[in-house]
């Protein structure tokens, strides 16, 4: 036999070798890869849930946990806008855009991928998350739209005289010390899995396509509804534009108590040129504020 007949015998076996060899390593690869992508989509799925959580569990009694099927529309593209872009329903499974912009520029820019710079976006996180709960706080109990203006003196006065009202014991405030580390130790733990390190397998090819349409998607209802993601019942929401319509409303109702004057009102009481003809009676009426009797009855 032929030197050339001898390889040409040997290469289907040299090839089988090879492919045998390689077999392990694309299972091990795919595996890698299909637990990056559950980690990542789970972890992304809480981080974004856990936004819209505080509104669905203040609402609790009147709202439902999945989003209602759109039974009032009148068309299948009403129902879609009903189900996709707007819903009176306070469901958790809406998308917060700018948390998707985070998971997105991660993903997608290796530069990034800086322990500095997923601290930054955990510092960004809580921040998110700490407005989305101040804005259900006041939506639930003052059935108003946040404005910090008003709210930062009620926060200022009546936060402590609740609290001394309450009459907690210091184990109490220990406690809640504690939990709320765990919770935010819980979060770095979470953006650590939804952020892998630059070193660390990042998400496959159709994890990145779908991430790419919600992205594409989000930023469409940037452009198309803009201030209208300010809105609790929009299903992408902006903390951007929530900001942005918060500061307005402070500022106009800044303006608004500054021009008040009470100038005319004193002139038109003023009885300091005249005298009494009888001196009146004074009585002091003590009256308890609402806040006091109903944090403090027994």
């Amino acid at each position: 036999m032929s030197v050339f007949s001898r390889r040409q015998a040997q290469a289907p076996f040299v090839f089988s070798e090879t492919a045998t060899a390689d077999a392990p390593l694309q299972a091990d690869v795919a595996a890698r890869t299909w637990r990056t992508d559950a980690w990542f989509w789970g972890s992304f799925f809480v981080l974004n849930a856990l936004l819209f959580l505080p509104l669905y569990l203040l609402n609790l009694q009147e709202m439902s946990f999945l989003p209602p099927l759109a039974r009032t529309a009148h068309s299948w593209r009403e129902g879609a806008v009903q189900l996709l872009s707007w819903r009176s329903n306070f469901d958790i499974f809406r998308v917060n855009v700018e948390l998707l912009g985070i998971v997105a520029l991660w993903s997608f820019v290796a530069v990034v991928r800086r322990r500095w710079v997923r601290a930054l976006f955990v510092l960004f996180y809580l921040l998110l998350l700490s407005y989305y709960i101040y804005e259900a706080i006041v939506l639930s109990f003052w059935m108003m739209e946040p404005i910090f203006y008003n709210h930062y003196y009620m926060a200022r006065n009546g936060v402590v005289f609740l609290l001394e009202g309450m009459g907690l014991s210091p184990l109490v405030y220990v406690g809640a010390a504690l939990a709320l580390l765990a919770v935010l130790a819980g979060i770095n733990w979470l953006m650590r899995r939804a952020l892998p390190a630059a070193s660390a397998p990042q998400i496959g090819h159709w994890s990145r396509v779908v991430l790419a349409v919600l992205m594409g998607v989000g930023l469409l209802s940037l452009v198309a509804y803009r201030g209208v993601l300010a809105k609790p019942e929009m299903v992408f929401s902006s903390l951007g534009y929530k900001l942005d319509r918060n500061i307005h409303a402070s500022l106009r109702l800044y303006n608004d108590a500054a021009a008040i004057s009470d100038r005319t009102i004193r002139q038109a009481y003023d009885y300091s040129q005249y005298d009494l003809a009888e001196t009146p009676n004074i009585y002091l009426i003590f009256v308890e504020s609402y806040g006091s009797v109903l944090y403090k009855r027994d």
